[in-house]
């Protein structure tokens, strides 16, 4: 049978205690490892849901930063894009009454760009 030979062959090509397949696995492996990378770094936009812990800003038309205590636990500190059409204060009543909001964000960098706000009960 013509795949018996070729097996032979391919197993006579093999290191001695070399499997089959070690080869196609290992570059399998590197290759889901490159994509998960490429996938964390992300390009796109992503959001998050949590609530606002503090704001800072220089005039009360626009927010410079936000901090939000996600829905696990963290906190993540955002640069509030010029486009973002909350107020300070609309953040900080956010803040004061603990309603979550959703931040819609891009990296740049190091640096978490808030670039949509939203309600998180759909109300803004």
């Amino acid at each position: 049978m013509p795949w018996r030979s070729s097996r032979r062959a391919s197993a006579a090509r093999r290191q001695p205690g070399q499997r089959p397949g070690v080869a196609l696995q290992a570059w399998t492996g590197l290759l889901a490892l490159a994509l998960l990378g490429a996938a964390c770094t992300g390009g796109g936009p992503q959001t998050v849901r949590g609530v606002v812990v503090a704001v800072e800003a220089h005039s009360i038309a626009r927010a410079d930063t936000l901090t939000l205590r996600a829905d696990d636990g963290r906190d993540l500190q955002f640069r509030v894009a010029p486009e973002v059409d909350w107020t300070p204060g609309h953040l900080r009543e956010h803040a004061a009454l603990g309603d979550p909001v959703v931040v819609t964000f891009v990296r740049e960098d190091d640096t978490l760009v808030a670039v949509r706000l939203a309600d998180a009960t759909g109300a803004h």
